[in-house]
């Protein structure tokens, strides 16, 4: 696996569940999986309890493609992130 999105609510378990459950997993054959926890909830506990489980991040819905893409650019790609990054920053405003 390369990667995962997991929403908070999930039937039988939580995402922070599913977020241990595969960093474990991962961990066991020397790796690590950038996981993307998802939730509608505002509750700040989420999103620390995410980071701490191994997410790389705690996106809250509803939320912009365009931010769930540049989270997973940043993770597989840095130098383009950084790139992207620069560019908008370094772009003329409207």
């Amino acid at each position: 696996m390369d990667a995962a999105v997991t929403d908070f609510n999930l039937g039988g378990m939580n995402g922070i569940e599913v977020c241990r459950l595969l960093q474990r997993s991962a961990q066991s054959h020397g790796r690590t999986i950038p996981i993307i926890v998802m939730s509608g909830s505002e509750l700040s506990d989420l999103s620390k309890a995410a980071v701490e489980a191994g997410a790389i991040a705690f996106v809250r819905k509803p939320f912009n493609p365009g931010e769930l893409c540049r989270l997973l650019e940043s993770n597989f790609f840095p130098q383009s992130a950084a790139l992207s990054e620069s560019r908008e920053r370094d772009a003329p405003a409207d």
